[in-house]
């Protein structure tokens, strides 16, 4: 069951990569990934809550981490299938949608 709650927090908008520090901008565009999380009953960072801004840089880098991290966890296991861990994490590649993830 998802339970949504209401919290004001004060962030500051625009302020760039928040792993390497440089503006996350392609022209006028404002270019960056999210990485979040919101931590609940069961964890041991109960009631803590993440939200990290990356630049395409250090996303796609964090994203390599979280492929190699993958293969360390499965690569002994009999049906583990090396060449998925490329597409990790993709929902949409030029407008369509990959069918296994939706």
């Amino acid at each position: 069951m998802n339970m949504i709650r209401e919290m004001k927090c004060t962030t500051t908008a625009n302020r760039g990569c928040d792993a390497c520090r440089s503006n996350s901008t392609a022209g006028r565009e404002l270019q960056f990934a999210t990485l979040q999380a919101d931590w609940s009953q069961g964890s041991r960072h109960k009631g803590e809550t993440y939200r990290l801004q990356l630049c395409e840089s250090c996303f796609f880098g964090t994203l390599g981490y979280v492929r190699q991290l993958r293969r360390s966890h499965h690569m002994f296991e009999e049906d583990y299938d090396a060449s998925a861990d490329v597409r990790l994490g993709l929902i949409v590649e030029d407008g369509h949608c990959d069918e296994e993830k939706t």
